[in-house]
């Protein structure tokens, strides 16, 4: 019971982390003159102009990032708690697909080329150890080595 505790602890404990540091990150670095060119920013801040696309990129954003949340959690008291083998890499592949929706959300935000910049390596990262971590488990499932 307390290895489940544990992982679930570590589990809050890095979303909660990663959160702090995306909005400090987005308060911390200034905006260069080609982000601000780029105009892709939260869709009421551009001299009161509204954007429909960037609007509804926000929000998907957020729903997105928040059911990642949500699997990560579910997988982390779960599968990991109980000591499934290979889960472990998995929830490391949903922390990343987390933190690919914090840099999708920061850059919509912030109007930083950073944020983007952090989302294009998170993403295949996170699919290419989303990818490993299914066939491991699949191997144990079906009785391999």
């Amino acid at each position: 019971m307390e290895s489940k505790n544990y992982m679930n602890n570590i589990y809050i404990i890095a979303v909660i982390v990663s959160m702090i540091f995306f909005l400090l990150a987005g308060y911390a670095y200034p905006a260069t003159a080609e982000d601000i060119a780029k105009n892709k920013a939260y869709p009421f801040n551009s001299g009161g102009k509204y954007d429909r696309g960037l609007f509804t990129q926000f929000f998907t954003s957020l729903a997105f990032t928040a059911a990642i949340l949500l699997l990560g959690f579910y997988v982390n008291s779960t599968f990991v708690a109980y000591g499934a083998k290979n889960w472990n890499t998995f929830a490391l592949g949903i922390y990343l697909m987390f933190l690919y929706g914090l840099g999708k959300i920061g850059e919509l935000t912030y109007n930083y080329e950073i944020f983007d910049t952090f989302k294009d390596v998170t993403l295949p990262v996170a699919l290419i150890v989303l990818a490993y971590a299914s066939y491991k488990i699949s191997v144990d499932f079906k009785g391999g080595k």
